[in-house]
């Protein structure tokens, strides 16, 4: 009987077995690299779909920021003060509200611009009401 190699028999060499199929360790091999392969792209996928949320997210936020300082501007051009002193407590409780809107939305990078309100007291005669010469306003500005 002649040898495997005189035949050109390299099955051994290939992890083959006599009767040509793949060996258990070739297997488990094929096995490992289907493996990572599978969690590779799985964790690409998790990478892109959380890009994709984060997106979403700051979007949403940066909205938030603005519906916020929105609020604060309608309150401030609706606000009425009493006489010089209420004029006063509106700029300062309103101006501390919108400092805080980049605060709590400090993800996005944004700012406020508070520009306070300018008392003009009566117009004309003691009976009007008093009023704002420059009501207060409360901007977002997202991140340049």
């Amino acid at each position: 009987m002649l040898s495997r190699a005189a035949y050109g028999d390299h099955s051994h060499a290939i992890g083959r077995d006599e009767a040509g199929l793949a060996t258990l360790g070739w297997l488990l091999i094929a096995a490992a690299v289907a493996s990572i392969a599978g969690l590779a792209v799985a964790m690409v996928q998790t990478l892109v779909g959380g890009v994709g949320e984060s997106v979403a997210g700051y979007s949403a936020r940066l909205a938030a920021a603005n519906l916020m300082a929105s609020e604060i501007h309608r309150e401030a051009q609706a606000s009425s003060p009493g006489d010089a002193d209420d004029a006063d407590r509106l700029n300062r409780r309103l101006g501390s509200r919108c400092g805080r809107v980049p605060m709590v939305f400090a993800d996005t990078g944004g700012a406020t611009h508070w520009k306070p309100g300018i008392y003009a007291g009566h117009k004309g005669s003691l009976s009007s009401p008093p009023r704002w010469s420059a009501p207060p306003s409360c901007a977002f500005v997202g991140p340049r």
